[in-house]
C-alpha cells in the first residue's frame, strides 16, 4: 500500500481570512453576496463572477462570522451554491444553474478514502471582543416631570447610587 499526503488550499481561503458583523433587511441574497465582496472581499482581490439575485431575505444577520459562515448560510437559506474560482471571482448560482453531463451512481462514490482538514486556527490579525461592560464617564439625562411620574428610563444602567 502507498500512501500519499496532499496539502493543498483552494481560493475559500479568503473568505475564511475576513470577519463580518452586519444586518441586512428586506435585500435580495445576491445583493447582500455583492456587498459582502465589495465590502470584505476586495482586498484579498476576489471579485464578482456570477451573481444570481435568488429570493428575498427578511432579515440576514451575521455578528462577527467569517465571510464563509455568511455566505453559507446565505446559500442554504436560497438552495444555491458558491465558489471562488482560481481567478479570484466569486459565484454564487442556484443548484439548477449547471448541472453534471453524467448521472452519479454508487460505483462512482469512493467512501471514506478521502480527509478533509480545515486549518488556520493560528491566523489572526484582528480580534474582536463582544459583550463587555464598562462605567461611562458622568453622564447627565434632563427629564421632564409632571407631578406624578416617579421613575424614568435611563441610557445606562445605574453602576452606583448617586450620592
Amino acid at each position: 500500500t502507498i500512501f500519499h499526503t496532499i496539502s493543498c488550499i483552494d481560493m475559500h481561503y479568503l473568505s475564511d481570512k475576513r470577519i463580518t458583523a452586519k444586518a441586512y433587511v428586506e435585500t435580495l441574497v445576491g445583493d447582500i453576496v455583492k456587498a459582502l465582496i465589495t465590502e470584505r472581499l476586495a482586498d484579498e482581490g476576489v471579485t464578482i463572477g456570477t451573481i444570481e439575485d435568488g429570493p428575498n431575505v427578511i432579515e440576514a444577520i451575521f455578528n462577527y462570522v467569517t465571510v464563509t459562515k455568511a455566505i453559507e448560510s446565505l446559500a442554504e437559506r436560497s438552495n444555491f451554491i458558491w465558489y471562488i474560482d482560481y481567478d479570484k471571482k466569486l459565484y454564487f448560482i442556484s443548484r439548477s444553474t449547471n448541472t453534471a453531463p453524467w448521472t452519479l451512481t454508487s460505483a462512482d462514490v469512493q467512501d471514506k478514502r478521502v480527509t478533509l482538514e480545515h486549518g488556520n486556527s493560528q491566523y489572526r490579525n484582528t480580534q474582536y471582543v463582544r459583550g463587555g461592560k464598562d462605567i461611562t464617564d458622568p453622564l447627565t439625562e434632563n427629564k421632564k416631570g409632571d407631578g406624578s411620574t416617579r421613575a424614568w428610563v435611563v441610557g445606562f444602567p445605574i453602576a452606583w447610587s448617586p450620592l
